[in-house]
């Protein structure tokens, strides 16, 4: 999109709640219609270098136990996500 320009963006129900019920406020099967305009374009945040997150003792290399790390924290946020979110 460029500046000023606006769009309507059609979120069908698949995408969104489905066949659930959004506190009563939502009707199930809901299809959700936006209308949105670009108002500006800031700067992005400095990308962060994920690899060096990672690797825990700086040895330029990832462990095995490095990456079990990594997949429990993710499976942990897929499943606060899903408690919370269906």
């Amino acid at each position: 999109m460029c500046i000023g320009e606006k769009r309507k963006l059609t979120i069908p129900s698949s995408l969104a709640y489905g066949d659930k019920r959004a506190d009563n406020v939502i009707p199930p099967g809901a299809t959700f219609f936006f209308h949105v305009e670009l108002m500006s374009i800031n700067e992005a945040p400095p990308r962060q270098n994920v690899f060096k997150q990672i690797d825990l003792d700086s040895d330029n290399q990832l462990s095995t136990e490095e990456v079990k790390i990594v997949a429990l924290c993710c499976f942990c946020v897929a499943l606060f996500f899903y408690y919370y979110f269906g």
